[in-house]
Order: structure tokens, then sequence, then C-alpha cells
């Protein structure tokens, strides 16, 4: 018999939260995320649909397996705001190098840069933000509602 217990199964509406650090070269910005990790399952049937696809079919797979995956996201508008929705449009936006990274963190692939240490102020809006998406509020939402108030 063995002692060591261990849970590495993926279980049906298990999520995680990801994050992706900005780019060194200023290729893309940071982005926090919740999503589902793909099964082994799903992973491989991606990598086959990619090795039989190319140019914009490709990442036309790649983004609609990706938006299944995704539970929420930091993504907001740069005038407005408000969330931008999770859908194959707006996740095909994204720099292609961050298209790249994402995909590797739904699968399972790579695990993610560690999540900062806010600090002093940036610690309260930080913390504000990560409740908000594990309450299930739109990222970007509480910054909104706490502008309104100053």
């Amino acid at each position: 018999m063995i002692a060591i217990q261990t849970t590495n199964l993926i279980n049906d509406g298990y999520t995680k939260r990801g994050y992706i650090k900005p780019d060194e070269d200023g290729l893309h910005g940071g982005l926090f995320c919740e999503y589902r990790p793909m099964t082994a399952e799903q992973a491989e049937d991606l990598d086959l649909c990619l090795t039989r696809t190319e140019g914009a079919k490709a990442i036309r797979v790649m983004t609609e397996a990706i938006v299944k995956q995704l539970v929420s996201w930091s993504e907001v508008d740069e005038k407005t705001k408000q969330a931008k929705p999770i859908d194959s449009f707006t996740v095909s936006r994204l720099p292609r190098p961050l298209l790249i990274v994402l995909r590797q963190l739904v699968q399972g692939l790579w695990v993610g840069d560690p999540i900062p240490e806010p600090t002093g102020q940036e610690a309260s809006e930080y913390a504000q933000g990560l409740m908000a998406i594990a309450e299930g509020k739109a990222p970007g939402l509480e910054q909104l509602e706490t502008d309104r108030k100053n």
C-alpha cells in the first residue's frame, strides 16, 4: 500500500488562477486569469487540430479552445475600463506571443508566472481585483465603483 496520497486529477469545474507577466521586450502586458485546465485528451485534440490547419484557421481553432477554458480575465477596455468579453474575436486580438503562452497555460504545459506580491495601495487594489474575480465579478468593475466614490 502507498502511504503518500496525491490529488492530480482534473475534475469537472476545477479552476486555477494564472498570471502571465509582461514581456520584457514590451511585446505584451501582463494578464491575470482563471481557467479550467484542459484534460490530456482535450490538449491532444487541440494539438492534432493545429497540425491539420494553418494560418488564420489555426488561430481560430486556438482561440476557440482558449475561450472554452477561460473563466475570467483581467482584460478591460482602455477607455471605459469595462471588462472585455471572453470570446473568440477578443481573444484573437491578443498579441501573438501572449496568445501562445496563454494556450500553453490552459493546456497544462506551463504553470504560469508567480503572482506578484503587491505592496501599499497597490496591495489593496490588487486584493480587490482578485476578490472580484473569485466572486465572479468582471475585473475592472470594482475599480470603477471605487473611482465613482472618490
